[in-house]
């Protein structure tokens, strides 16, 4: 298994204003292996959190126990907006409080977000689901892809204009749209708590690294300041190499970030 190169301890963690975390899907292929394994690993890089996706593949427990004995949590969780509604609400909130949930973030594909119909009824469903999860304290947001960025931006602005939703803003993919964190935050400020560090380049599209790609850091780094950000998500898209690139991208998210 993936050894890492860098350690750091609990107190040098703790001491960033702004917290580091991982986007699971970035090491899916190693946490479908063992994901204690990959998680221990994560943890020695410096990750302080993890956000999760897609469907409950892990245990909740098991899931809990792993970041618990790593003393990381899991801050956020890309989940399909059907497991909010109807009779899959309630066991969907005990798995999240099993984890510790703080935020709960809908994204979707281009087949619904270009579509108006379907992104007007998309936008009701988020905002039904965000008033069911605020007794429970925990805080809803959209991730952005690129394709929200087609036809003028128009589903990105339908979307923040019609919604309190938080914007959990990704930089590379925005980017592949010639969008930036800067425009994005001075439209809609106040809502970059939690943000997605992915790097893009005109070149290489998303085959790079922090540091040898098209999105300026300092920029997103003055925003997320600005803006109070509370926690900063990386993610890649390369699985083979991903542990490689979370260690590398942490150690770049320090050097440019904090």
């Amino acid at each position: 298994f993936y050894t890492s190169t860098y350690h750091s301890n609990t107190n040098e963690r703790k001491s960033y204003s702004m917290k580091l975390g991982i986007q699971l899907y970035t090491v899916r292929d190693f946490l479908s292996q063992n994901m204690e394994d990959t998680i221990s690993s994560l943890a020695k890089m410096g990750y302080q959190t993890v956000e999760h996706f897609g469907g409950f593949s892990c245990d909740a427990d098991r899931l809990a126990e792993a970041l618990s004995a790593n003393n990381m949590s899991c801050v956020s969780w890309h989940a399909p907006l059907h497991y909010l509604e109807n009779d899959l609400f309630f066991g969907t909130m005990a798995y999240f409080k099993r984890v510790g949930l703080k935020y709960c973030v809908f994204t979707v594909g281009p087949d619904i977000i270009l579509d108006n119909e379907k992104r007007a009824d998309l936008i009701k469903r988020m905002d039904a689901v965000q008033k069911a999860l605020a007794p429970y304290g925990i805080k809803t947001g959209y991730h952005n892809h690129w394709w929200e960025f087609d036809q003028d931006a128009l589903p990105f602005n339908e979307i923040n204009k019609n919604t309190s939703l938080l914007m959990e803003f990704d930089t590379g993919n925005a980017m592949k749209n010639n969008w930036t964190l800067e425009k994005a935050a001075a439209l809609y400020p106040g809502r970059q708590e939690i943000l997605h560090i992915k790097p893009y380049s005109f070149e290489k599209e998303f085959n790079c690294d922090m540091g040898e790609d098209s999105v300026d850091w300092a920029a997103v780094k003055k925003v997320a300041r600005e803006q109070n950000a509370q926690y900063l998500i990386f993610e890649h898209e390369d699985a083979p190499t991903a542990m490689q690139r979370a260690e590398k991208n942490i150690a770049m998210m320090k050097k440019l970030l904090l």
